[in-house]
């Protein structure tokens, strides 16, 4: 069933934090923003900005075929069910794929806007990146997991393309901070820090330079980045903090599946608090 027209309206005004805190009232509330995420997290609606909805339903065929990941600010703002704004799409790759994705992207009307010492072309691009005789750049500099990152353009409009050393989820996890780990597939989106990105609006930084890095940006855009998070903190997140094993879609993992109809199923099970 879809959610009451007056639900839609009152769920949308609410953040992740009060969307889960609403949710804990009383089973209608709860039906009620169930109900009302299954319509509010679809994959087009954060990429409305990049391409339009059937070019959506091919690209999620790409990132099957290639094992595209989206992470970076735009999966942020898939959670959130906030608009993207200015950020740019961010896609990550493994090097034997990234050609095809560059190909889509092109097919799109984006255009290929080299760096300094990137080569004109892209195909020579990539292929350089992925020689063992590529010299990184100070661009990429401070992310070791990436061999290179091709900036596509559409009328100021970005879609980048980060080719792994190893794979794109290794790159995803090798990130600034617990914050920007949050990753879009074909056929999920996850989060793996919830309760601290979505709810606390903290994160762990394991950037070498906090406060100059990567990180900075998103500590100016609200986050409250920790080099190290007390026990007590860690308690209050359910688990999701800890020095034993984690892995994508375990128990702390927030999860929202997508179907083929582009229509996905959600639990917010994982964001509550008194599991």
């Amino acid at each position: 069933l879809r959610p009451d027209t007056c639900d839609v309206a009152l769920c949308s005004c609410f953040n992740t934090r009060d969307l889960v805190r609403y949710s804990q009232v009383c089973r209608d509330t709860r039906r009620a923003v169930q109900s009302y995420s299954s319509q509010a997290f679809q994959l087009h609606r954060t990429l409305v900005n990049f391409m339009s909805v059937d070019e959506v339903r091919a690209f999620r065929q790409l990132m099957r075929e290639t094992g595209t990941l989206i992470s970076g600010s735009v999966a942020i703002h898939f959670f959130s069910r906030t608009d993207v704004g200015e950020s740019g799409l961010d896609l990550y790759m493994e090097g034997d794929n990234a050609h095809n994705v560059a190909a889509f992207v092109q097919k799109l009307g984006y255009a290929y806007q080299p760096r300094m010492y990137q080569n004109q072309r892209i195909h020579n691009a990539i292929a350089h990146a992925t020689s063992r005789y590529a010299i990184r750049d100070s661009a990429i500099y401070e992310m070791p997991a990436i061999l290179d990152k091709f900036t596509f353009d559409r009328e100021g409009t970005k879609i980048h393309l980060l080719v792994a050393d190893l794979s794109a989820i290794d790159a995803i996890l090798d990130f600034h901070s617990t914050v920007v780990m949050n990753i879009i597939t074909h056929r999920a989106a996850y989060a793996l820090y919830p309760q601290s990105t979505f709810k606390a609006n903290m994160g762990i930084c394991f950037d070498e330079d906090p406060i100059n890095g990567d990180s900075s940006k998103y500590r100016e855009r609200g986050w409250d980045l920790r080099c190290a998070v007390e026990d007590r903190a860690c308690r209050s997140l359910h688990g999701e903090i800890t020095n034993n094993e984690r892995y994508v879609g375990d128990r702390y993992t927030w999860t929202i599946n997508f179907d083929d109809r582009l229509v996905p199923s959600t639990s917010l099970a994982i964001m509550l608090m008194n599991r």
